[in-house]
């Protein structure tokens, strides 16, 4: 997938791939379901466009319904690539959960 880092980042969500919008605002957001059968593929293009995301305030807004092993390990990558960003001063994540869900 080729992505132009200066506009906003969509994708629409799948039986197994969250919704992604990414707006060059800061205001992120996942929903969904993340169960890609090439996980490096589907995170690649939302590493690259975090990393390169300039802002004063980032929000990101994680509303995932079933996330694989795998996928997570990648989530992990994404939110560190986020938070270690010198492009962005603050970052904020609300992470949507089901209080029952362990």
């Amino acid at each position: 997938m080729e992505i132009n880092l200066q506009e906003d980042l969509i994708i629409d969500s799948t039986k197994l791939l969250p919704s992604v919008i990414f707006r060059s605002s800061g205001i992120l957001m996942m929903e969904g379901k993340v169960i890609p059968d090439h996980v490096t593929d589907f995170f690649k293009p939302l590493y690259d466009w975090v990393g390169n995301l300039i802002c004063k305030n980032a929000l990101f807004d994680i509303d995932i319904e079933y996330i694989s092993n795998n996928a997570s390990a990648q989530l992990f990558k994404l939110l560190k690539t986020l938070n270690d960003s010198e492009l962005i001063e603050n970052i904020t994540v609300h992470w949507h959960y089901e209080i029952e869900d362990e």
